[in-house]
């Protein structure tokens, strides 16, 4: 029996805008360096159509593979889920074997 591919097709953000640390395995940007805010943080989408996780999805800018990434933490002033300024997302690869273990991007 053939499961079905719960993966949403969502936007990608191409590598080259991260900044890759061989040492710690983490690549990371700042938001402004994936677009202007004007068009909101459309790099932040569900990853799964039958889910509400949220994710990236990142192109290699080499070989044109495509990685998902699920949000594993926000780094946020405040108490609570609504109040703050968030300081930064990270990301956590879906599918073991990833040469990345994390992904940061800074709201600059």
């Amino acid at each position: 029996m053939k499961l079905a591919n719960h993966e949403a097709d969502i936007r990608t953000i191409d590598s080259s805008v991260f900044k890759y640390n061989k040492e710690d395995r983490k690549m990371m940007c700042e938001a402004s360096d994936i677009g202007p805010l004007r068009d909101g943080l459309w790099w932040l989408q569900r990853i799964y159509n039958d889910a509400a996780d949220l994710g990236i999805a990142i192109k290699s800018s080499r070989t044109g593979n495509v990685e998902r990434f699920y949000l594993h933490k926000v780094d946020k002033s405040g108490d609570d889920i609504c109040s703050g300024d968030v300081y930064s997302w990270h990301f956590k690869p879906v599918k073991n074997g990833v040469p990345v273990f994390e992904v940061i991007i800074f709201n600059d």
